[in-house]
């Protein structure tokens, strides 16, 4: 597994299931941010991968709703020990657009593209500056909708599915979110044929706090919604 794939991976799993809104470090979802809201997310993912692993690694991301049907993202990512292309600290800018809405009968379907300013960002095997627009396309459907508020025996499920380039690997991702309360909620994700883990707790609509596990590299996340 190349050195993006651990970092990707494990960055992945920083999502807001409960309020399914925002989006994830390099692996795009459905979950786009309303016009006039931001997101904003601190994550601290304790990776050390022998033998050259970026060490202990913390991110900070911004997604904007532009509109209804655009959004801005962008993830800044510092490492310890730096990436395979030297840098210790790198910056990438997602765009997405939703063709179509999802409806009580059919998934969304967005496209887009993560690095659009082609900004070193994380490298891979094919590419070591990691420097790559990396397009996308992808669709989001609730496949359960429980009759009340969501409960353990009667769940809200979150379908995720899409495919990309470049960064993404040619492969199809995706995945499944979960809501079992209205505060308590998981997902998990495969993801250049990767999977991950995670589960995550709201107090209230405003605060997120997230926490998860890939291939022995723990992380915790720390989210905020707000206008702007």
């Amino acid at each position: 597994m190349t050195l993006r794939r651990v970092v990707v991976c494990g960055l992945l799993l920083l999502m807001i299931v409960p309020a399914f809104a925002g989006d994830i470090v390099s692996m795009p979802t459905g979950n786009m941010v309303p016009a006039g809201k931001i997101e904003l997310n601190y994550i601290h993912w304790n990776l050390k991968t022998p033998p050259n692993g970026p060490g202990d690694t913390e991110v900070g991301e911004l997604f904007m709703g532009v509109t209804d049907r655009l959004e801005l993202d962008v993830d800044t990512l510092h490492t310890k020990d730096g990436l395979p292309n030297g840098k210790k600290n790198v910056t990438e800018v997602n765009a997405y657009f939703k063709l179509i809405d999802e409806t009580d009968t059919h998934p969304s379907l967005i496209v887009g593209a993560t690095n659009i300013a082609a900004a070193n960002f994380l490298p891979n095997s094919a590419d070591i500056n990691g420097d790559n627009v990396s397009p996308f396309v992808l669709g989001a459907y609730n496949v359960q909708v429980p009759q009340g508020p969501p409960t353990w025996s009667d769940p809200l499920i979150r379908l995720q599915a899409g495919y990309g380039t470049h960064a993404h690997e040619k492969q199809p991702f995706g995945g499944f979110q979960f809501l079992f309360t209205p505060k308590i909620g998981a997902a998990w994700f495969n993801y250049t044929g990767a999977p991950a883990y995670m589960g995550v707790y709201m107090p209230n609509s405003t605060w997120q706090v997230r926490g998860g596990w890939f291939r022995g590299a723990p992380f915790g996340s720390l989210g905020l919604d707000c206008k702007w």
